[in-house]
């Protein structure tokens, strides 16, 4: 039998990820030559003041000036780097709209860094815990697969093949739906559910790789949501759903 083997970029989305090579993008605005980078300690409220850090910058991570190429440790490259030089720059517009995109994409690389980092003692992926704790949260502890998708913004195929890889675990198992016989439903095992628990207490560790980000969470939520909702991220319960 052949195993399937699927990025985490992929199961997100359905896709593989294509890298641009854009500032937005840890990966690629460190430098050719930098080995390391910089990482936050907290969030401040003011984008002006300088912020606690912890790692090494280098003085090389862009040759030639480039957009992180003057900026010290503890410094935002996105003020150094975007803000502080759009006029200067001759760019038309402000420079918020952009600054947001990236500001939410290297957020987002840093937390899945620090939760890959941590599910990998549990042996889970990203894409397997967002299933399990979904539907730990559900009700009865079981959706149908379509359902799943849906909340999850998963194409079916990853769906299906997450599912696959739990089952084997013994974390999921798949049952008919009591008035769609049509449908399969996906149940959470109690070894789903501790397992799940497990992830929750070690996101919440002192001492793990989430910690950089302690307190900043519901913050954090909060002050994405109406960028959220705005854009139409809104859940219509469905009739007799899973």
């Amino acid at each position: 039998m052949r195993a399937t083997v699927v990025s985490e970029e992929t199961v997100i989305t359905g896709h593989p990820s294509k890298h641009s090579g854009t500032a937005c993008d840890l990966r690629h605005s460190i430098g050719r030559r930098s080995k390391k980078r910089v990482l936050t300690l907290g969030f401040v409220r003011s984008y002006d003041r300088r912020i606690e850090a912890r790692g090494e910058g280098t003085d090389d991570e862009l040759d030639g000036g480039g957009l992180d190429g003057d900026v010290g440790v503890g410094a935002d490259p996105l003020v150094m780097g975007v803000r502080d030089r759009w006029e200067t720059q001759g760019l038309r517009g402000e420079p918020w709209p952009f600054m947001a995109i990236c500001a939410v994409g290297r957020l987002n690389q840093l937390l899945n860094k620090a939760l890959d980092a941590e599910l990998r003692r549990l042996d889970l992926t990203r894409t397997g815990y967002f299933l399990l704790t979904t539907l730990a949260l559900m009700p009865r502890g079981s959706a149908r697969l379509s359902t799943l998708g849906r909340f999850l913004m998963m194409h079916p195929t990853t769906v299906k093949l997450t599912v696959d890889q739990l089952e084997a675990g013994g974390l999921v198992g798949r049952t008919r739906h009591p008035r769609d016989r049509r449908a399969t439903l996906v149940a959470i095992t109690p070894a789903g559910r501790e397992r799940v628990n497990e992830a929750g207490l070690a996101l919440e560790a002192p001492g793990g790789a989430l910690a950089p980000f302690e307190g900043t969470h519901r913050e954090v939520f909060e002050a994405l949501q109406p960028a959220r909702l705005a854009a139409g991220d809104v859940e219509t319960p469905e009739p007799g759903a899973g």
